[in-house]
């Protein structure tokens, strides 16, 4: 099968790293890293917390005992015309292909106050005031990214002084096509809290 968008996606994450190459060095676990395009700072960690419960064509449930948190400046505009924004990526596993990698990853305009907002899919990112939400579920050779078709909310409950507390729940698609030219649909159904997380560069 053609991951016609997990090629994509991972284009854009490479650009990312290069985007982020000049940022202070901060050794991690391989096996319990976030994905690439992530700024490379250490998790918020601290007193966050969050859960995730992803259901549909993935199975998927997780907490900050399990797994980390990463909130942190997204910044693209070097290399391409893209605003800046922040990143709230919630992981689970590594990138030892034998444990795999679950992520939730949410885009959100810096200085965004509390409320809800309505998310969008992986190309929400290019667009100014934008909301964009996806999940991936990487294993060995296997590779499927949700980030098209999105549809749901990203709730802020507090914001207090770049440290966030919130919800959102999303459904998304991941669009593939198989050795006959048909088009593959899954959807997921993507649902989760955090509470106290700082922002990392901000």
């Amino acid at each position: 099968m053609y991951k016609t968008s997990s090629i994509i996606l991972a284009l854009l994450l490479i650009i990312a790293v290069a985007a982020c190459g000049d940022d202070d060095d901060t050794t991690t676990d391989d096996s319990q890293a976030p994905a690439a395009g992530v700024d490379q700072a250490a998790s918020s960690g601290g007193g966050s917390a969050f859960s995730v419960t992803v259901t549909g064509a993935q199975e998927e449930s997780y907490t900050q005992a399990e797994g980390s948190i990463n909130y942190s400046v997204f910044d693209l505009s070097s290399t391409m015309d893209a605003p800046v924004k922040n990143e709230l990526i919630m992981f689970e596993g590594g990138l030892d292909p034998e444990v795999g990698l679950r992520q939730v990853s949410l885009l959100i305009p810096q200085e965004t106050e509390a409320g809800t907002y309505d998310l969008q899919g992986s190309t929400a990112m290019f667009a100014e005031g934008t909301f964009a939400a996806s999940f991936s579920a990487n294993s060995g050779t296997e590779s499927s990214e949700y980030g098209q078709n999105v549809e749901g909310t990203f709730t802020l409950d507090s914001v207090d002084d770049d440290t966030i507390s919130g919800s959102f729940e999303f459904t998304a698609d991941s669009v593939d096509f198989n050795d006959a030219g048909e088009t593959i649909t899954e959807t997921v159904e993507v649902s989760g809290e955090f509470s106290d997380v700082p922002l990392i560069g901000g």
